[in-house]
């Protein structure tokens, strides 16, 4: 959160890659990256809302029919 604040936004979404990597449920960090707002559409990448679409579908698995990944995922 303090490179994001920082404005080290490529470092900041590393970070939290590499964080949701070995933490999957952390729905916090998760969410960094997404919206209109989050990590990816500020990192400066073309495809930010496919990275989106991705990130949520690589860890699936960790949410199953959980409230928060199901909200996040709606019109995916």
């Amino acid at each position: 959160m303090a490179l994001a604040i920082e404005g080290q936004i490529p470092a900041a979404l590393d970070s939290a890659l590499r964080h949701i990597e070995a933490h999957p449920r952390d729905a916090i960090v998760m969410s960094l990256p997404m919206g209109a707002f989050g990590l990816f559409a500020f990192s400066g990448m073309a495809d930010h809302d496919q990275a989106r679409v991705d990130l949520c579908g690589r860890y699936a698995q960790h949410y199953g029919e959980d409230w928060w990944y199901l909200t996040i995922t709606a019109g995916r």
